[in-house]
């Protein structure tokens, strides 16, 4: 009887994901690049219950940058950081970076629990995020 020998390969990382929150498409797609040349898959919403279906179906989503002000909710009822405390309650076991972003340059917001959400400016979103993602990986951009 022969034995059978099965050659090892090696497995790249898996592609963490990054889902993109906004109702701007030209920030959307700025952000989006950005991410993928630090070889993030990209998801992108407008909206929060499309962000909220895009969670529910990637569970590897390991970076969220959400707009606070969402465009088309006049009550203000839905914005970004309702969508990270949703995602906080929902998948508290995933391990996700999260990032609000705003057109205004307020001050650090905290959610419910006290637990910080770093606040990125629109204007500086791309330097920022490029800052973070170079300093966890330990690189810049490919």
């Amino acid at each position: 009887m022969q034995s059978t020998h099965y050659a090892q390969y090696d497995v790249p990382p898996k592609q963490p994901t990054a889902l993109v929150l906004d109702d701007d498409a030209m920030i959307r797609s700025e952000i989006g690049e950005m991410l993928s040349e630090f070889n993030y898959r990209v998801r992108y919403c407008n909206d929060f219950i499309s962000a909220l279906q895009e969670m529910e179906f990637d569970d590897d989503v390991a970076l969220v940058i959400a707009d606070y002000h969402l465009l088309g909710d006049e009550k203000r009822t839905f914005n970004g950081m309702l969508f990270i405390d949703c995602c906080r309650m929902r998948y508290p076991h995933r391990n996700i970076q999260y990032f609000l972003m705003s057109g205004d340059r307020e001050p650090l917001i905290q959610n419910k629990d006290d637990k910080e959400v770093p606040m990125i400016s629109k204007t500086d979103a791309i330097e920022q995020l490029s800052k973070h993602v170079t300093s966890c990986y330990g690189h810049a951009a490919a």
